[in-house]
């Protein structure tokens, strides 16, 4: 939660995340993520097992680049997510 994320750092912290799969919950709440493409890889990863996933206060939605549409697939294929925070995302 709030460690400075940007459209640089994570898609390195996500890489990361994938080799463990212990990973339960991941609150990436207040950090700045204008692209969901890497966290679908992550959520699509065959390891994946987060059970909760926080994405609160990212503004996604104010940028123009946001695409929304491998996100939605990989959470479609990923049967262990059964919460998802989207909190005051504008």
């Amino acid at each position: 939660r709030s460690l400075g994320l940007d459209d640089e750092t994570m898609p390195i912290l996500l890489d990361s995340i994938k080799n463990h799969p212990q990973l339960e919950e991941l609150d990436l709440s207040f950090n700045y993520c204008s692209c969901l493409d890497h966290l679908a890889e992550l959520v699509n990863h065959p390891s994946c097992r987060l059970a909760k996933l926080s994405l609160g206060y990212l503004n996604l939605w104010h940028s123009t680049r946001i695409d929304i549409t491998a996100f939605a697939r990989a959470l479609r294929r990923n049967k262990h997510i059964k919460t998802i925070s989207l909190a005051r995302n504008k």
